[in-house]
């Protein structure tokens, strides 16, 4: 296999150093600053020294009503969503006491309330399900689970590694919210409805078919309850919503609505279940009262190997979570929070809490919600939201054995329900992009359809798979000139004409890497062989030339595509509307052009303002490009010399004395370019600086005044314009020089494409 070849050039004359150390240089730096800026470090470690000092008495109201508002909202949150983690009910109210307290500590929101989130609950719950019968208890598993789970989210910040959440864009975040939600509501239906034997960890799409299987199997008792709790929930939060726009204070109903249907359905179902001895429901149960006795995660290597995987999609998506919330809320009030601190955070609140019986724990959307609306000023509202659990914990335990299982289910459907996107996000998205509503979609269908887990690695896929087609299939624009601004643009949007003079001036739109190389240079040839002369019955044969029979159908059926694909894609952009009727007489003259009226290709200047990255595959793609064109070249003027000599004729418009076909670069980009020099597709740029600065001392040194005001920076005399001299007092000289200091160029690469055909020009006279 042919080796990738390079040019032997000293790592002074290129035009900067390898890019490898600079990242590398970054990227250990940024590590090293982490841990030597004790300041920064203690900054970003604990916020609270941030604010603490400047605390106050209007804080502390603000505070106190919203954390006490929270931490009403999340005692029957905690219980519902220990349930949908397979865990007894007191779980949920461990994952929600310890967390907000911490964060006080090491958060920078002030609205974000941390504890057990409903998407969250359920992976805890897939997890733990998934397990049953391996000898390891619910407890167990989810405490390991949260404590692997910190400790994957502290590894990541340390190691500055969160950036690899950016792989999962919006769209993705919110087809996947959605199909969660999906998937937790049908998770109700069977506690709502009282039947038994549903696997409520399975897919959405098997636990709706084994809910219908087994519909005979309703209990009335449970579904009265779980109707009930649904339609008084709607009431309170419509009636509140209407209400509150005359007095603020009816607000408040909707955010402890929650909390009075645990009252209302519980008190109802502590007198049946008293008055009637057989009166079947299902109820909690007993929910143990006191702490958790703090103690060490029990981690053996068999758990370990069992959950890493599932740890890792759990931290992901707490990260995900809580950083969008909190991104979310500060933008609303205008401030900021600080990214790293929020991960970190996390980390530590997930590590610490498992020793206190918590399962996995992050940023709740409703919570935080109600935190910001409720008043909160600082993260300190974490400390009475912790006090009012901790009541609960102590003294509310035995209240909680009555709770109707169908309540809970209702409040936990209500609640996921508002994460539901409408179908009209999607339509939105549409109109942004076809990508974005597609991976929208693709991520809820698989959570729907394959899990939750499944699900979220569907989503980074399908987030990855757009980026990795849009690289792959970069548009190639074909550039011209207006008449009048000599400004080059495309020719697919605006009413230019296509180029007839023989130097094909194009823009690939992307990167030129190993995705889209093979794409780039047959994008670039087809273009160039769509709007210049087709050399008819002209082949090559290694070194030499023969007369052959080529089909020029397949020719005029590629131009006529091409045209009619840039001529079509103008009527797509409004700017054009007013001038429209431009192009069909355009159109209409490029179809009409025989063949031997198209140019010769010349030259081809190839604009790399939109490249920021080059590879080795991308390297050899532009070699290609040149060999094939140059090639192609030679059989133009082939043709030519065939098509004179059968006329009988010595010249034709289209001859010209042939010149080696070159192709010139524009606005490239210095780490392109160091890629380009290496290769030998241009001249160090260094050199070719250092042999103009020495042209510019000898033509300064044999100018008869001394003077440089009328010789440009290659030696040669130019007019003496008095006009613009007089209306811009400048030096032109010292402007030149400061270009040739200021910009990359060599022999084929320039700063401009005018200055790309500028050179064409001058080395053809």
């Amino acid at each position: 296999m042919e080796d990738i070849k390079i040019q032997n050039i000293s790592k002074n004359n290129l035009v900067m150093s390898h890019p490898f150390n600079m990242v590398a240089s970054t990227y250990f730096i940024s590590i090293k600053n982490t841990f030597h800026d004790f300041k920064g470090l203690m900054s970003d470690t604990f916020p609270i020294f941030g604010w603490i000092t400047r605390y106050n008495s209007k804080w502390f109201i603000g505070d106190l009503i919203a954390g006490a508002t929270v931490g009403i909202m999340v005692i029957p949150q905690g219980i519902a969503y220990a349930t949908l983690a397979q865990l007894p009910p007191e779980y949920g109210l461990y994952t929600a006491f310890l967390g907000p307290i911490l964060y006080t500590i090491f958060g920078t929101s002030k609205d974000i309330s941390l504890g057990p989130t409903a998407v969250i609950s359920l992976l805890t719950g897939q997890a733990v399900a998934s397990m049953s019968g391996s000898g390891f208890r619910p407890e167990t598993i989810a405490i390991a689970l949260a404590f692997l789970s910190g400790i994957i989210n502290l590894f990541m910040r340390i190691v500055n590694l969160t950036i690899i959440i950016e792989f999962i864009s919006i769209p993705v975040i919110i087809g996947f919210t959605s199909g969660s939600s999906v998937s937790i509501i049908a998770g109700q239906l069977p506690s709502l409805m009282g039947i038994k034997g549903v696997k409520t960890t399975d897919p959405t799409i098997n636990i709706l078919i084994s809910v219908f299987k087994k519909i005979k199997t309703a209990r009335y008792q449970d579904i009265i309850f779980g109707v009930s709790t649904l339609a008084f929930l709607l009431i309170l939060k419509k009636s509140s919503s209407m209400l509150a726009k005359r007095n603020k204070r009816y607000y408040y109903i909707g955010v402890v609505k929650n909390a009075l249907a645990i009252i209302l359905f519980t008190s109802i179902s502590y007198g049946l279940t008293k008055s009637k001895s057989s009166y079947i429901l299902s109820v909690v149960g007993t929910v143990k009262s006191g702490f958790y006795s703090p103690r060490v995660p029990e981690i053996s290597s068999e758990l370990f190997s069992k959950l890493i995987v599932k740890a890792i999609t759990v931290t992901v998506v707490v990260i995900l979570e809580h950083v969008a919330i909190a991104k979310a809320l500060a933008r609303i009030d205008h401030y900021e929070i600080n990214s790293n601190s929020e991960v970190l955070s996390q980390g530590i609140v997930n590590v610490i809490s498992s020793f206190f019986g918590a399962y996995a724990s992050t940023g709740s959307f409703s919570r935080s919600s109600v935190n910001r609306t409720s008043g909160s000023q600082t993260p300190f509202n974490g400390v009475w939201t912790t006090i009012v659990v901790a009541i609960s914990i102590l003294f509310l335990s035995k209240a909680f054995f009555y709770i109707p299982r169908a309540t809970m289910s209702a409040i936990i459907m209500l609640s996921v329900f508002e994460l539901i996107s409408s179908p009209k996000s999607i339509v939105n998205l549409w109109k942004i992009g076809p990508v974005d509503s597609i991976s929208t979609v693709v991520a809820f269908l698989a959570t729907f359809f394959f899990g939750v887990e499944i699900g979220i690695y569907s989503a980074a896929g399908v987030s990855v798979l757009s980026v990795v087609l849009k690289s792959a299939l970069p548009k190639i624009s074909l550039l011209s000139d207006s008449k009048s601004s000599k400004v080059y643009t495309d020719v697919s949007i605006f009413d230019v004409s296509i180029p007839s003079s023989g130097v094909v001036v194009i823009r690939p739109e992307d990167s030129i890497i190993f995705l889209n190389a093979s794409h780039i240079k047959h994008r670039i040839t087809d273009i160039v062989q769509s709007i210049t002369v087709y050399p008819e019955n002209v082949e090559s044969e290694g070194n030499g030339f023969f007369i052959s029979s080529n089909s020029f159908e397949s020719f005029k059926k590629k131009r006529l595509e091409y045209l009619n694909t840039i001529f079509r894609y103008r009527k797509f952009y409004n700017i054009n509307k007013a001038i429209n009727h431009n192009d069909d007489s355009r159109y209409n003259d490029e179809i009409n052009k025989k063949n031997e009226d198209l140019p010769i290709l010349i030259a081809l200047v190839v604009d790399m303002s939109a490249v920021s990255t080059i590879d080795a595959t991308g390297i050899q793609a532009l070699i290609d490009v040149k060999e094939e064109l140059s090639d192609y070249s030679k059989k133009q003027v082939k043709f030519f010399e065939n098509l004179n000599q059968s006329n009988n004729s010595t010249s034709s418009s289209n001859t010209i004395a042939y010149s080696e076909f070159e192709i010139h670069y524009a606005n490239v980009n210095p780490s392109v370019l160091r890629v380009m020099e290496i290769s030998g597709i241009t001249g160090p740029t260094i050199s070719y600086r250092n042999k103009n600065a020495s042209l510019y001392s000898q033509s300064l040194e044999n100018s008869p005044s001394g003077s440089s005001k009328n010789i440009d920076a290659s030696g040669i005399s130019k007019p003496y314009n008095i006009a613009t001299n007089l209306m811009f007092p400048m030096n032109e000289q010292a402007a030149a020089e400061d270009l040739n200091k200021y910009s990359f160029v060599s022999d084929n690469v320039h700063r401009s494409i005018k200055d790309a055909i500028s050179s064409i020009y001058s080395n053809r006279v």
